[in-house]
This record gives C-alpha cells, sequence and structure tokens, in this order.
C-alpha cells in the first residue's frame, strides 16, 4: 500500500513573463521555466540562478526585436521559487493556469 502525497502552495511566489507573437493572441504557446531557489546549503550559483540570467538574456533579447522576423508563438517565461521541494511552484502554475489561458505547445525546463 503506498502513502498519498500532497502539495501545499502556500508562500509560493513565482514570476511570469508573456511575450506576444503579435497583436492578435497566438493559438499556442512556448513556456520556458527556470527557478530561483536552491537547496538550503546551497550558494545557488549554479542552482539555478546561472539559468535565470540565461532567460532574461533569452526574454531581452526576444523582446528588442523591433523590426525583426516575429515570433510564431507567445513565449511564456515562468521563474518560479519553489523547485526544490519537489516541483510544488512549476506545478502550481500548470495545475493552477486556466487552460484556455495558455494552450501550451511545448514546455523546456531548464534546470
Amino acid at each position: 500500500m503506498s502513502e498519498g502525497f500532497s502539495l501545499r502552495y502556500r508562500g509560493l511566489q513565482n514570476v511570469a513573463a508573456r511575450l506576444r507573437a503579435g497583436p492578435v493572441e497566438s493559438r499556442h504557446s512556448i513556456l520556458v521555466n527556470c527557478h530561483f531557489d536552491s537547496v538550503p546549503q546551497s550558494p545557488g550559483a549554479s542552482d539555478d540562478a546561472v539559468n535565470c540570467g540565461i532567460m532574461l538574456e533569452v526574454l531581452r533579447a526576444l523582446s528588442s526585436r523591433a523590426g525583426h522576423a516575429r515570433l510564431e508563438n507567445d513565449v511564456v517565461f515562468l521563474f518560479n521559487g519553489a523547485e526544490e521541494t519537489p516541483l510544488p511552484a512549476s506545478h502550481a502554475f500548470i495545475t493552477q493556469a486556466r487552460r484556455s489561458q495558455l494552450p501550451t505547445q511545448a514546455t523546456l525546463h531548464i534546470v
């Protein structure tokens, strides 16, 4: 007999940014995900601050694409604050987001 597993979403902090493909919402989004927490004894520099920095740079580059080729899909950047305890912030975002508002075509989880 296996024991149950439950998650509480109290005190979680996620930061999300959405880049629209154009003036009209695209049918699908691409979700790019990293976390900004770390295990208590870790300095956090490589778990996962480096990947947050990469995502911020990609977000900057894509948002300054004026006059260049447009995106095919909206891109959602999720910086979640509770990945180490096991993934409750990612889970909360995906399960609590309205599916009609986040029709995801692909997910890239940077760990």
